[in-house]
């Protein structure tokens, strides 16, 4: 299963495909940014849950923030893959 996400970053906006890795790790590809070139966001991020937050192999809280809401949002449509 996979989703996109439609995420803002530096005042533009970044669409990421997310998909499971494994349960409960996910990778988050950056496909599109209609941002400055100069200041791109992360083209490829793993990111898992902690207890309270998401965690990932980048430091941009507000990035992995965002990408978490929208894995939350659609956690049911991952879980399905491995059921």
């Amino acid at each position: 299963m996979e989703v996109r996400a439609l995420v803002k970053y530096n005042g533009a906006l970044a669409v990421y495909r997310i998909t499971e890795e494994t349960k409960g790790i996910f990778n988050a590809v950056l496909e599109k940014y209609a941002g400055s070139i100069y200041c791109p966001p992360s083209t490829y991020i793993i990111l898992t849950k902690s207890i309270r937050q998401w965690i990932a192999s980048i430091f941009e809280p507000k990035l992995i923030k965002r990408l978490g809401k929208v894995i939350d949002r659609n956690i049911s449509r991952f879980s399905q893959r491995h059921t």
